[in-house]
């Protein structure tokens, strides 16, 4: 186990170098496959490392791997049909990485279907080879031949269409959300018995939305960069609870953890009010974040309450996820998110009729204004970043 799982995390960790290399590329959805991947390979190399630790137990296979198994089933097949605009062949192999997932869910129940796994992972393994030879051909030969299947660069003619995204890692954000709400969601179908043995899904769910907040902030997206950071902070708290209860043998259904829930529902709702202002699905998303956050020390895990919010936050994060990455890979708006439901003019106005509120604003002076801080960038290193002032009142606000 321990050399099987520090191999995986090796992988896990060349597939985040290569997701990163292609930031800002013109093939989003093949960046969002390398990146996903490397939440897989990682947290599944993790596992090894700790069962070979006797930390977790080979027995509890069946629940920390099904929630894994199941979020990149889905998460996959959509990586698949956006990757046919873009490229044949990595399509193919997301179909039949999603193929195996299947089959990997099959095995936990019936150890039978390791054999099926085993042949639909052995299939990637043939056209990844393809895949590297096709490009060692491609640059060989000087841009001249292209074998069949591969991706063919598409010009930047400067004419975006609406479903062009600015902000590219969105899809990857959402993505990484499903997985904790996945864990929590199948505890409360009955579908597993704990949560701690998928803790490490939940911690590189939490490590990747945090990379997604750091781009979006690079994007000067600040609504989205500031959101991210929240809910990483959420999944890395709840992550450092399981763990904890996991290593002291304690028993989380009477109190489960939570981080400063009490203002992080005031964040989220703030966040769902400022919603209006972007999409429909974004303010969705938001208030069933609010949902979730608020049912976390009300009751136990195995609550109602705390399962259907999760249930609910799972359900917006996929359809988000499916959104995004095809409008993404198509350049179009195939699958709506829904437009803003009030102008920003409109909600600048509301938060200035009360009076104290427009003499503050006023007397600022325009490099705090929303004008000033829309067009601000701070330079960090090599790159621009949008200001990220509003994210270190709130992180303080939670620390304390």
């Amino acid at each position: 186990s321990l050399v099987t799982g520090t191999v995986l995390a090796i992988i896990g960790i060349l597939q985040f170098a290569a997701g990163v290399r292609l930031l800002s590329g013109r093939c989003p959805t093949l960046n969002t496959l390398y990146l996903s991947l490397s939440v897989l390979w990682g947290s599944l190399g993790a596992g090894k490392i700790l069962e070979g630790l006797d930390v977790f137990s080979p027995d509890a296979r069946k629940d920390a791997l099904l929630p894994g198994y199941a979020v990149f089933l889905f998460l996959t097949l959509f990586l698949g049909i956006a990757a046919t605009r873009e490229c044949t062949l990595v399509s193919w192999i997301c179909f039949l990485l999603s193929f195996s997932m299947v089959m990997e869910i099959v095995a936990l129940f019936y150890p039978a279907g390791r054999w099926g796994a085993a042949c639909y992972q052995a299939l990637p393994v043939l056209l990844g080879l393809y895949y590297v030879m096709g490009w060692t051909v491609h640059y060989c030969t000087s841009n001249n031949v292209n074998l069949p299947g591969m991706r063919k660069e598409r010009p930047d003619t400067g004419n975006e269409g609406e479903g062009n995204l600015k902000n590219d890692v969105l899809a990857f954000g959402y993505a990484m959300n499903v997985i904790p709400t996945c864990v929590l969601a199948l505890l409360f179908v009955g579908a597993t018995g704990a949560v701690n043995q998928a803790a490490l899904w939940m911690a590189l769910a939490g490590l990747a939305q945090l990379l997604v907040s750091i781009l979006s902030f690079r994007r000067e997206d600040v609504f989205h960069g500031a959101v991210f950071s929240l809910t990483s902070t959420l999944w890395l708290g709840l992550t450092y609870g399981f763990l904890s209860a996991l290593w002291k043998n304690v028993d989380l259904v009477p109190r489960p953890p939570f981080l400063a829930s009490s203002i992080l529902v005031l964040i989220f709702l703030i966040f769902f009010l400022l919603s209006f202002t972007q999409t429909i699905a974004d303010a969705v998303f938001n208030l069933c974040s609010t949902l979730f956050v608020l049912s976390l020390p009300t009751t136990g895990l195995n609550s109602t309450y705390l399962g259907v919010a999760s249930i609910l936050l799972l359900l917006i994060s996929l359809y988000c996820t499916f959104a995004l990455t095809l409008n993404s890979a198509f350049r179009r708006t195939l699958v709506p998110v829904g437009r803003s439901l009030l102008p920003e003019e409109s909600l600048r106005g509301l938060f200035s009729r009360c009076r104290c509120a427009r003499q503050g604003y006023e007397s600022l002076p325009s490099s705090l204004t929303a004008a000033g801080l829309s067009s601000s960038n701070n330079i960090l290193g090599y790159s621009k970043y949008a200001s990220a002032d509003s994210l270190g009142f709130l992180s303080n606000a939670v620390t304390a």
